[in-house]
């Protein structure tokens, strides 16, 4: 099975996490990543930021070739 979805985690150094996603796949692919935090930032390709937040630590996405970045403080960082 080929594996499409991307992901790197990063510590960054004033502390917290960041992680790096996109999808190797044309046409995209939906992606569940478990974080562990309750509140994400999302930022899109061009530095676009939004918030997000979760009760279960858990984040879903619409990954495709562009890149988007998340900021946070991450427990774990597993695909869903």
């Amino acid at each position: 099975m080929l594996k499409t979805a991307v992901c790197y985690r990063y510590k960054q150094s004033g502390g917290g996490d960041i992680a790096i996603l996109w999808s190797a796949k044309e046409d995209g692919e939906d992606v569940s990543v478990s974080l562990g935090c309750s509140k994400i930032t999302v930022y899109d390709e061009y530095g676009n930021a939004s918030e997000m937040a979760s009760e279960n630590g858990i984040y879903s996405f619409r990954l495709n070739q562009s890149t988007i970045y998340l900021t946070g403080d991450f427990n774990v960082c597993a695909k869903n």
